[in-house]
């Protein structure tokens, strides 16, 4: 029932987004601004808050691991991470956290990141992100049977979440199939 459900911003935030849902160049501050006000409202318990900085919070890490910017991505991971309530959310957060430590080549920390996710999520995007960043860690550490066990033989073993999927999650598991033949 989740597979194929397109990410859309919350109402309340979707006009900070182009067509495709790409934030242009010139709404940078005003998105930046949208996540501070989410987080904030978020930290004093408004659950409508938490779904708009989980939206925004994805949305400006993506922009700064295209960016290269590691710090800004792990502070901004780790500050959303502080305040969301439900368990989703943070797993979806740490799992992130998770991979920005496997490409800064931290698997201790990737690894501590990691356990702080849920392993058997029922929402298909934590479980998807949980397990890309299983196969990331896996990977780091050369376990090549872990990631295909995390990730599945072929493109058919698990569904992933469309979101996942242009995260590069079935093109990494690719990668990972052909390198352990």
């Amino acid at each position: 029932m989740q597979d194929n459900r397109p990410l859309v911003p919350p109402p309340s935030i979707a006009h900070l987004f182009g067509p495709g849902g790409e934030v242009p160049d010139w709404k940078e501050q005003e998105v930046f601004f949208a996540w501070q006000s989410a987080r904030k409202r978020t930290e004093q318990g408004a659950l409508d808050a938490a779904e708009e900085l989980m939206f925004l919070t994805r949305v400006l890490a993506k922009q700064f691991v295209s960016r290269r910017d590691s710090i800004r991505h792990r502070a901004m991971l780790e500050s959303a991470l502080e305040v969301v309530p439900l368990p989703r959310q943070r797993s979806v957060l740490a799992s992130d956290l998770c991979m920005a430590a496997c490409r800064e080549n931290d698997l201790q920390g990737a690894a501590s990141w990691l356990s702080l996710a849920d392993p058997v999520s029922d929402d298909l995007f934590t479980d998807s992100m949980y397990r890309m960043a299983k196969a990331c860690l896996s990977t780091k550490q050369g376990n090549y049977t872990q990631v295909l066990q995390v990730l599945g033989h072929t493109h058919t073993d698990r569904s992933y979440a469309p979101r996942a999927k242009c995260l590069g999650t079935l093109g990494f598991a690719r990668k990972v199939r052909m390198a352990s033949r």
